[in-house]
């Protein structure tokens, strides 16, 4: 066995409605909360305990992680990391002090201790600056990875809450996260996989997202701009039949 670990991102904010990213540090929608309520219970459906819950320490994934973790919560904190904060320079991309975060959050619950005092500082030649956003996406991936091995031949689920751009970047292959998206993940063996510390996608979380795409797609006839009815089976042949070129003279 392996540790599988969880990518997580956060339910929808202020920011994702209308594309206004010069909201700062936003948090989330109506929509959102009713987001992580679904997320709750499809965590809650796994059937297992999680070792460890991390969170970006932005107002949105603090919010999602408090919502779909009530267990954890009974006997432990979500730890806040610096690192996993979205990789824009945006004030939409751009967290909060750590005083006004306890302020509002408390420390009840709350692991503050990896948060760096200059965490919202991502001006360039800063290490969040997003010119840095694909090394700082390989130092998250080795420090899982570091975490991982305390619990190496377990079965231990770990959970990282993050963002939709910065858990792209941590992926492999490349994912298309959506609010409240759960992927999982395990770490790819070999030397070149070490150095990297990859991260696959596993096959279920694959399939799952492969069900979830076809689920998406409406059922039943379709019409296009132009009033022409699209069936939602095709009934002609197999294959193009090639006499049209023979014809085209």
């Amino acid at each position: 066995m392996a540790p599988t670990i969880h990518f997580i991102r956060h339910g929808e904010a202020a920011h994702n409605v209308n594309a206004d990213l010069n909201l700062h540090d936003p948090k989330m929608t109506p929509k959102g909360f009713k987001q992580c309520e679904q997320l709750t219970a499809e965590i809650a459906g796994l059937g297992h305990d999680f070792e460890l819950v991390f969170a970006s320490p932005m107002k949105r994934t603090i919010q999602t992680a408090l919502i779909a973790f009530p267990k954890y919560l009974q006997s432990k904190k979500i730890i806040l990391l610096s690192d996993l904060q979205e990789i824009g320079t945006y004030a939409a991309d751009t967290g909060s002090s750590i005083k006004d975060l306890e302020d509002e959050f408390g420390t009840a619950r709350l692991n503050y201790s990896l948060v760096q005092p200059c965490w919202t500082d991502k001006s360039p030649g800063t290490r969040y600056h997003i010119s840095n956003c694909v090394n700082r996406a390989r130092v998250v991936r080795l420090f899982l990875k570091s975490v991982a091995q305390t619990y190496r031949d377990t079965d231990a689920h770990i959970a990282v809450v993050s963002h939709g751009n910065l858990l792209g970047y941590m992926s492999h292959p490349v994912a298309d996260f959506k609010n409240c998206d759960r992927r999982t993940y395990r770490f790819e063996d070999g030397v070149d996989a070490e150095l990297m510390a990859k991260l696959i996608e596993t096959p279920d979380s694959i399939a799952r997202h492969e069900k979830k795409m076809k689920e998406a797609i409406p059922q039943g006839e379709f019409k296009n701009p132009f009033g022409v009815k699209i069936p939602l089976t095709f009934s002609g042949p197999a294959t193009p039949s090639p006499s049209w070129l023979l014809n085209d003279k």
